[in-house]
């Protein structure tokens, strides 16, 4: 990913299971999408994630084609 010189990078916070424990921090910029951040975070072999978007202790299923809206990401396993 490219950061103009005057773009300051923006990061998102992606659980990686239910475990607060278990997370990553992902650069994003207004082009990223679900799928992008999902083929950074899943592991070699895994086939069935998906992004869970959380907003005030409720959760959504978002789509792959979405655009990300901040704060955070679940990543389903």
């Amino acid at each position: 990913m490219r950061f103009g010189s005057k773009m300051m990078p923006m990061f998102l916070t992606v659980y990686l299971s239910n475990n607060e424990q278990h997370f990553t921090e992902v650069p994003v910029t207004p082009e990223t999408i679900c799928r992008d951040i999902v083929d950074l975070c899943k592991e070699p072999g895994e086939s069935d994630c998906h992004l869970a978007e959380v907003w005030c202790g409720s959760g959504r299923r978002a789509t792959q084609s979405s655009a990300v809206v901040m704060p955070s990401f679940s990543l389903g396993l």
